[in-house]
């Protein structure tokens, strides 16, 4: 089960893709799926040229009016963003009437990719305590012992895991790094803050009759891997029971 919505939450931005084979044939139904998403996201917008990527591989966007959710489409996949991220319900429920009304139009029924991606923006802290190492951001667990030397900048760091048949990357960044992170196709810059980015696919074959349990099974792993990493005292800043200091 899905925990509830933090005071202070750390997210930024919530989004999720699938990925298929290509299919030229979306072209002829990209202009209904559009009509039946056009109240909620009025503004289309389309990608300029990109040295090195497929004109067909560049998506479509499909903006709300407020710009904070859109919706991204490619001759072989299709992502939903929010920036404005109220609680996994929430989002679930949006994402698939826009999933929903595409496999409609589309009739795709299987998938080669499906990826979540959370953005936290954390507090830019640095260690101070470097007697026998430095954790890698004081509101993390994930530390580094058997270097004791002063940091002088956020450390960075990347790694992935593989959970409950579901692949967990993990990576801490700053936004100086300009990080892009390989498996999501969303084009929202990264915002301001220090970032632990933390993204959970699984590469192999999805049907649509098993997405919504995959779906499910990714989020619990971003999400129990984000609880199990934070401290105590960050979770109760997160709960608005103290301050960040």
């Amino acid at each position: 089960m899905s925990r509830p919505i933090l005071p202070n939450s750390p997210l930024a931005q919530v989004s999720c893709e699938l990925r298929f084979h290509g299919k030229l044939s979306l072209f002829s139904c990209w202009g209904a799926i559009q009509d039946d998403l056009r109240d909620q996201y009025p503004h289309l917008y389309v990608p300029l040229a990109s040295i090195g990527t497929p004109s067909l591989l560049q998506p479509l966007k499909l903006s709300a009016e407020d710009k904070k959710s859109s919706i991204l489409l490619a001759i072989n996949s299709i992502a939903y963003s929010t920036l404005e991220y109220t609680g996994f319900s929430d989002f679930n429920s949006e994402m698939w009437r826009v999933f929903e009304i595409f496999l409609r139009h589309s009739r795709v029924s299987s998938f080669t990719h499906l990826e979540m991606r959370y953005i936290n923006r954390l507090p830019p802290m640095l260690n101070d305590d470097h007697a026998r190492g430095f954790v890698l951001h004081p509101a993390l667990k994930l530390s580094v012992d058997g270097i004791a030397a002063e940091q002088t900048s956020q450390p960075q760091f990347v790694a992935e895991v593989i959970k409950d048949g579901v692949n967990f990357r993990i990576a801490l960044v700053s936004p100086e790094e300009n990080f892009e992170n390989e498996h999501s196709s969303t084009d929202t810059p990264i915002l301001q803050g220090i970032h632990l980015d933390l993204v959970g696919y699984i590469n192999r074959n999805v049907t649509d009759k098993s997405l919504s349990q995959d779906l499910a099974r990714v989020h619990t792993v971003i999400e129990d891997g984000f609880f199990s990493m934070i401290t105590e005292k960050y979770l109760s800043y997160l709960k608005g029971e103290s301050d960040v200091g």
